[in-house]
């Protein structure tokens, strides 16, 4: 298998919520010696966001892209708003704009908002 199949696997995983089974492919992904891209990073954010573990949502951006030695781009970052806005973090949401724009330099685009 390769990234676009995880991925797609991956996928499958978030639209039918399934937290549990998504880390285990995520680690059989990293097994395989695959490493996870921008949009894994953004499937898992979403399947975190729903399931309300938004702490590991955020742990998981910061460990996977210093692990795998990426930024976290704007695809990553609106999943992470939606997170925010999904578990009742407004806050926290309308901060990750300023993160954003002023520590990773992403610029948003229309989904985004």
């Amino acid at each position: 298998p390769d990234e676009i199949m995880y991925n797609s696997i991956l996928d499958g995983c978030a639209k039918q919520h399934r937290v549990d089974e998504a880390l285990k492919v995520l680690d059989e992904m990293r097994a395989s010696g695959i490493a996870p891209s921008n949009y894994t990073l953004s499937i898992l954010v979403k399947v975190l966001g729903h399931a309300r573990r938004l702490p590991q949502a955020f742990e998981m951006v910061e460990n996977l892209s210093k692990q795998h030695g990426f930024r976290p781009n704007v695809q990553v970052y609106t999943c992470l708003v939606q997170a925010c806005v999904h578990n009742r973090q407004l806050e926290k949401a309308l901060s990750l704009h300023d993160t954003m724009v002023a520590d990773v330099g992403c610029a948003v685009d229309d989904k985004f908002y």
